[in-house]
């Protein structure tokens, strides 16, 4: 059972007691006991001309305070403290602004309005612009080229128009001195020039009547390569070695005229960047700005 203590002489009293039985005091609205005042229970007196910091002078007409009433004291008029930004153009009720496409809120999008790109400077002569064929020069008779490159579309061989045409060319070259590495043997010649060759790639265009005379010298040399087999065959039918050695000619003639009859262009030198190119129109090559020497 709890127990009712008197805040007066300390006496612990029944639960259910009205007065203390000591001291007669009243034990339902206990007043507090005389003596020093509880913690907390008052705040502490305000001080009295609060000095500032030593070396921190109140800037000028900045009061000490007076009390907890007024600490910290308000800024003094003209103050330069921290103030806030102004509000944005329009005031506070249009931020922040609503986005460029209003497809999020029901809106379509915005269509922007199409700005053409800038026109591609032309180079005089070549049938287009510049960009079709980056990197070509002239030097005399010779174009010079990068090592994988699509050239304009003009006919290398009359600087006619192409009209869209090119033919692909796997340019290969090596030092003349490996020539004499044939006295060694076709087959020792063959493998070496294989192994240090350099190789060039080229689209060129042709025109109708240069493309046609090359598809010609093709159709020339395969008709002499079959016709010398045939009469190779015929020769061993009949057995006339006249026959047989007329075959083996056309056969070399067969391959002598179609490495030379439907060539279009050859190379003169080839390093790790640029190919030297021959067999070029004259007109042709004029149009191409000349090989800087370095």
């Amino acid at each position: 059972m709890a127990s009712l203590k008197c805040m007066n002489c300390g006496l612990v009293n029944f639960a259910g007691s009205v007065t203390c039985r000591r001291c007669e005091t009243s034990l339902l609205n206990p007043a507090p006991p005389p003596g020093p005042p509880m913690m907390n229970s008052m705040p502490p007196p305000p001080p009295q001309g609060f000095p500032p910091p030593q070396g921190f002078p109140p800037p000028q007409g900045y009061p000490p305070p007076q009390g907890f009433a007024n600490y910290p004291p308000p800024p003094p008029p003209g103050f330069a403290g921290y103030a806030p930004p102004p509000p944005p153009p329009g005031g506070y009720m249009n931020y922040p602004p609503p986005p460029m496409n209003g497809a999020a809120y029901g809106a379509p999008p915005v269509q922007q309005p199409f700005v053409p790109p800038p026109p591609i400077p032309s180079f005089s002569g070549y049938g287009g612009s510049y960009y079709q064929a980056p990197g070509v020069w002239q030097d005399g008779a010779t174009l010079i080229t990068t090592k994988d490159i699509v050239l304009p579309d003009r006919c290398v061989k009359c600087n006619g128009p192409a009209n869209g045409y090119r033919l692909k060319r796997n340019l290969s070259w090596h030092d003349p001195l490996y020539y004499l590495v044939i006295f060694a043997g076709v087959m020792v010649y063959v493998i070496v020039a294989l192994i240090v060759r350099k190789t060039a790639r080229v689209h060129i265009g042709l025109c109708e009547q240069h493309l046609n005379n090359r598809r010609m010298a093709l159709y020339i040399s395969w008709f002499l390569f079959l016709a010398g087999i045939a009469v190779i065959i015929m020769a061993i039918a009949v057995e006339s070695g006249v026959a047989g050695l007329l075959g083996v000619f056309m056969i070399l003639a067969a391959a002598i005229y179609g490495s030379i009859g439907p060539r279009t262009i050859r190379a003169s030198k080839i390093d790790e960047q640029f190919a030297w190119i021959k067999g070029v129109d004259r007109e042709y090559l004029s149009q191409f700005p000349q090989w800087p020497r370095y």
